[in-house]
Parts: C-alpha cells; structure tokens; sequence
C-alpha cells in the first residue's frame, strides 16, 4: 500500500498533474500490492491448516494411545 501511495504523491508532485497514463500506472500497483498481500494471507492460513490438521492428528493418536493403555490395565486388573 505504502508503494501505492508513493509512487502517486511521487507522480503528482513531479508532473504537477494527473494523467491517464499514471492513473492506470497507480491502479496497477495497487493491484499488484494487493494481490502481493492476499498471497501472504493465503499462504498463511494453508500453514495454519496444516498446524491444525497435524494438532489434530496429535489428539487423535494421544486418545488411541490412552484407550490402549486404559484396555491395557483393566486386562492386567483382571489377570491378578
């Protein structure tokens, strides 16, 4: 945004007008930025996805891991 926002005041002060060619310029960039910025956030939350896909994973394994593990002292509860 910050690229936007200097690259218009830049053209402005220097040609002292507003032409087309640096409205169309000015609209590009801002694209080009905002585009730029939805990338990072996209690519931020696939990684946060990820991090939740594999926390999950996690729970599931942990949970499977204690039912064996309860199975496992009822079992020797009752052989003694």
């Amino acid at each position: 945004m910050g690229i936007f926002l200097g690259f218009t005041l830049i053209n402005i002060i220097l040609n002292f007008s507003l032409s087309l060619t640096s409205i169309f310029m000015a609209i590009n960039i801002y694209c080009l930025t905002l585009l730029s910025v939805m990338n990072d956030r996209l690519n931020h939350i696939i990684k946060l996805n990820q991090v939740q896909k594999q926390q999950l994973l996690n729970r599931r394994v942990h949970d499977e891991i204690q039912k064996l593990n309860m199975k496992f002292n009822q079992d020797y509860k009752k052989k003694k």
